[in-house]
């Protein structure tokens, strides 16, 4: 019997994309994180939900040269786990509407053949992912994206006919890791010269590999038992990374085909499992996966095999879930391969962490401000940004989002054990985080102000296994903001790129009040803008950064560089009053030598 006719039997998908499949599934675990609860509990009084019609959210897709792109594809998924995923085109004027839109955030990505989408495109609000909000307007550019492509041959120098080739990008521009690249990358079989040409490829850093598809999605081949032969004639450890960047053709990426054996790694998962389970397989000391796969539903049983691995070190994740569960579920297991098969597995998966409160909304009597805006509780979004970079489960790279219900219910799930920021993303400059109250503390009159001992409002801590529910987040409305531009005395330009502007709160009793604290980047033209203020009074300090940004825990969480920062607000920063619903704008402010802060008319 040939190698050929040993190969299993494997299901083919007409017309997708691994990467498209991969894409729609993650889509549906990520969505189980955000479910919302099956009971509500009891609910304090607020404001009212709104009635709120169905809504659009209307864009255009353009290439880097501005021309609309026409029949480009829109993926749509919503951050609340009722609403399904769906697809639209755009028209032959590059144009789309995402129609008949519960209230609510969502999140879009496009795609055309050979393109990609600019990174600015998909960035959001400090280091978090990018959502829109029916009637926000959603316009994308599409930038051509890079190709690689070589020769495959055999140890004598011929081409190798019909042999699966891929590029995996382990690295974005950012050096931040990219883990759905990195489980299934792209994939192109060789032609009849043994020529691959691998195209649409996202600016990164790649290995490529020859001999190894994704379980499901690729053809028989008479290398299937074979480990991948990386570029040049490498294993994975010794391979050539390469750098390519937007548009970019690297040729002649030539790979000699080594034709080692492959191992296999099987077994059962366990425990709290649901219908649909991803797989990655980690080399040991590693973050960045090596291979991927998926474990479904068997009457019952639930096993998983990776095939055509090398020997070494590994470690095995898994992120389980269905509709059906509270929460989705997560576990691990070390194994190592040394010249056989490893079979009889058994990985246990436990049930992850979850959040779960309510958003409430108080419109003062005193003030209330003359918008037009008409957003619902619906459209506030939660997220759990890690104060750490995680690596134990690479699934859960792309953080925590959920979007409240109508009566401002939130869950999140697939939380790893570990301190988060809490977001709360607010759909309205006339809001403000008034307070937040976490499980097991006293509520607090609005306008007391945390004791100093007190952890910042917004530091969540939290083990696997935990459902932490009852965090009350309330907001409310009279909002302030601050538009302007700052430069400097004596006319050099200033250079703003790791210098960020604060507001302290002036009142003694804020001075711990970490919710009372801004913090916003200053653009090279030396503009800026505050959002969501609560009335009071401020100060206006700038200040340099001596290290690394961690959106995730911000400067004033430090009780050290608190204390500092007002100390230096007082002395130099420049005193601004923000009265409920006032927005300030076109605010000037001058740096002196010495790095004080004026206002000037």
């Amino acid at each position: 019997m040939t190698r050929l006719t040993q190969r299993r039997n494997r299901i083919r998908f007409i017309g997708w994309k691994p990467a498209a499949i991969v894409c729609v599934f993650f889509l549906c675990l990520v969505t189980i994180s955000g479910q919302e609860p099956k009971s509500a509990s009891s609910r304090p009084q607020s404001r009212p939900a709104l009635e709120r019609p169905s809504g659009s959210i209307d864009g255009q897709v353009t290439d880097d040269s501005g021309k609309p792109m026409a029949d480009a594809r829109i993926l749509v998924s919503a951050l609340s786990s009722d609403r399904n995923l769906k697809f639209e085109s755009t028209d032959e004027n590059g144009n789309f509407r995402i129609a008949n839109l519960t209230d609510g955030a969502y999140r879009l990505r496009p795609d055309a053949p050979a393109y990609v989408a600019a990174e600015s495109d998909e960035a959001g609000p400090e280091g978090l992912p990018k959502f829109y909000r029916p009637g926000e307007a959603a316009n994308f550019t599409l930038v051509k994206g890079g190709v690689i492509t070589g020769m495959v041959s055999n140890q004598t120098g011929e081409p190798i006919v019909g042999l699966n080739v891929s590029a995996v990008r382990i690295k974005g521009t950012d050096e931040t890791d990219n883990f759905a690249d990195a489980l299934f990358g792209t994939s192109r079989p060789t032609d009849d010269r043994g020529i691959y040409r691998i195209y649409g490829l996202r600016a990164g850093k790649y290995v490529v590999y020859a001999g190894k598809g994704v379980a499901g999605f690729s053809r028989s081949s008479p290398f299937d038992k074979d480990s991948p032969t990386y570029y040049p004639s490498s294993t994975r450890d010794t391979a050539l990374v390469l750098a390519v960047q937007t548009g970019q053709e690297l040729s002649d990426i030539n790979i000699r085909y080594r034709g080692d054996r492959g191992f296999t790694i099987s077994g059962t998962l366990t425990g709290a499992v649901g219908k649909n389970t991803m797989l990655s397989l980690t080399a040991l000391g590693s973050d960045v996966p090596v291979s991927g796969t998926f474990s479904m539903d068997q009457n019952g049983r639930h096993p998983f095999a990776f095939d055509n691995v090398s020997g070494g070190d590994y470690k095995i994740v898994a992120l389980s879930g269905d509709d059906k569960m509270e929460q989705p579920s997560s576990g691990s297991i070390s194994v190592s391969i040394k010249n056989v098969d490893v079979t009889g597995i058994v990985l246990n998966l436990a049930p992850m962490a979850s959040i779960s409160g309510r958003v409430t909304l108080a419109e003062p009597t005193d003030a209330k401000c003359e918008s037009k805006n008409m957003s619902g509780l619906e459209q506030v979004v939660l997220a759990m940004q890690p104060e750490k970079k995680q690596t134990e489960n690479p699934f859960l790279r792309m953080g925590n989002q959920a979007s409240a219900d109508r009566q401002g219910e939130f869950r999140i799930g697939s939380i790893t054990s570990g301190s988060y920021r809490l977001r709360a993303l607010l759909p309205s400059d006339d809001w403000y985080i008034q307070s937040i109250i976490r499980p097991g503390s006293k509520s607090q009159p609005s306008a007391q102000a945390p004791k100093p001992s007190q952890s910042p409002a917004e530091l969540v801590s939290i083990n696997n296994g935990e459902s932490m529910s009852g965090l009350a987040i309330n907001l409310a409305t009279g909002a302030g903001s601050v538009n302007g531009q700052i430069k400097s005395s004596n006319q050099n330009a200033l250079d703003f790129s790791a210098q960020r502007l604060f507001l302290v709160p002036t009142e003694k009793e804020r001075a711990d009040d970490t919710l009372r604290y801004a913090q916003v980047s200053i653009s090279s033209d030396g503009s800026f803008s505050f959002r969501n203020l609560a009335p009071g009074r401020y100060f206006l300090i700038s200040r340099i950064l001596s290290g690394p940004e961690n959106p995730a825990r911000p400067l004033v969480w430090d009780p050290k560089e608190r204390a500092n920062l007002l100390h230096d607000a007082e002395a130099f920063g420049a005193a601004v009053e923000i009265r409920p619903c006032q927005a300030i704008n076109d605010y000037k402010l001058v740096v002196g030598t010495n790095g004080s802060i004026r206002a000037v008319p």
